[in-house]
């Protein structure tokens, strides 16, 4: 598992100080834009150079948490950056299990997610549909969930203490791009992600990826001399996994998953205002 990095994720585009006490508006992964994937975990030396700036409504999220109580986090340097994809602001892994967050308001010069290619295929050789979830080790789920409420207004939901052979607890928050952040406890030595823990300490071990076949999807990898974690395909409570490691893919363990009729969905209601 030493192969494994820990990354940081952005996530979408964060609204002004009005957002930050209601989890919809504070991180929006909005379809037609986008902001950072993952960015470096070391944000300190990435950042070191860049224009300090001063915005009507990016700049109060950073004075909100200045505002808070001590033990709650300051944004790196207390700084917003204009930057290509936008207006930005970073908590970084001191202040959250293992991963940075980006805040990011889009401007004129952001991506945007081409309208045309909304509800087209991601993959031109497998059937992969769309991003599924992010999953994040951590040492105690409780802990972790609790400064995910406390820092940035995200409540973890669907508490489940009976995967992993009974030596795990995880749960998941959910994301308007309908797909979520999935937090693991795992305490088996012989857990991929347990080992994960034990060599790299908390972070974003994966991304997963949902697909319509996986079988198919396993077997072009195959053709293709890239190996998949353990060389099958996993029957697992969330659905059909494979795994594919870093050593094949750059700096990243990515999941591959075709959910189950009785998997984890995501819940229509939790966003009624996103439409896809």
């Amino acid at each position: 598992m030493a192969d494994h990095p820990t990354v940081a994720v952005g996530l979408g585009k964060a609204h002004g100080v009005e957002g930050l006490g209601q989890s919809a508006d504070l991180i929006d992964l909005d379809e037609d834009r986008v902001g950072h994937a993952l960015v470096d975990r070391a944000t300190e030396e990435i950042l070191v150079g860049d224009e300090k700036i001063i915005t009507n409504e990016l700049h109060p999220i950073a004075e909100s948490f200045r505002d808070q109580a001590p033990a709650l986090p300051v944004v790196l340097g207390e700084t917003v950056f204009d930057r290509q994809d936008g207006y930005e602001a970073f908590v970084v892994p001191e202040q959250l299990p293992g991963l940075t967050i980006e805040f990011i308001q889009s401007h004129d010069r952001s991506w945007v997610y081409p309208s045309e290619a909304i509800g087209e295929p991601i993959s031109s050789v497998m059937n992969l549909i769309r991003l599924h979830h992010f999953g994040l080790v951590v040492e105690n789920l409780q802990d972790a969930c609790k400064r995910f409420e406390q820092v940035l207004g995200l409540s973890a939901q669907d508490f489940r203490d009976d995967q992993g052979k009974g030596m795990q607890y995880d749960a998941r928050i959910l994301l308007p791009n309908h797909c979520w952040l999935h937090l693991v406890q795992n305490w088996n030595p012989e857990a991929r992600v347990n080992r994960f823990l034990q060599s790299r300490g908390q972070g974003l071990d994966h991304i997963a990826v949902q697909t319509t076949d996986i079988q198919a999807d396993v077997t072009y990898l195959r053709d293709h001399d890239i190996p998949v974690f353990k060389d099958e395909i996993l029957n697992a409570a969330d659905g059909f996994e494979s795994f594919v490691y870093p050593d094949q893919l750059p700096g990243m363990t990515v999941e591959l998953i075709e959910p189950h009729a009785h998997s984890w969905s995501f819940p229509e209601e939790a966003f009624p205002s996103r439409t896809d």
